[in-house]
């Protein structure tokens, strides 16, 4: 690949990540930077839910650092969707479900 071409894009990270997150009415999204790989760009996102109690313990939770290992990503994407409502009273969680979008697209293991 030359210097300032896009990687072919394998997965989606909008259609897979963003998307069906956006969806979820107990979580918020805050996109923490936007980056651009050659003419592609992407978008680095942090999910919140739960308590907001100061007591609360916090879960860290980051998956997607190697864009060739998805099912991290899947996962995040899964607990977001499916267990962390079942505990939002007691913890509050802060959620990367893909620290490396451009290689989650591209099925490579950096960016």
């Amino acid at each position: 690949m030359a210097h300032g071409d896009s990687p072919a894009i394998c997965r989606s990270f909008h259609r897979d990540v963003e998307r069906p997150l956006a969806l979820l009415e107990h979580v918020s999204m805050e996109t923490l930077c936007a980056f651009h790989c050659g003419s592609h760009r992407s978008s680095l996102v942090l999910e919140k839910c739960g308590s907001t109690s100061p007591n609360s313990p916090l879960i860290l939770i980051s998956a997607g650092l190697h864009g060739d290992e998805a099912a991290g990503v899947y996962a995040a994407v899964n607990f977001l969707e499916r267990i962390a409502p079942s505990f939002a009273d007691d913890f509050e969680f802060c959620v990367l479900p893909c620290v490396n979008p451009s290689g989650f697209e591209a099925n490579t293991l950096e960016s």
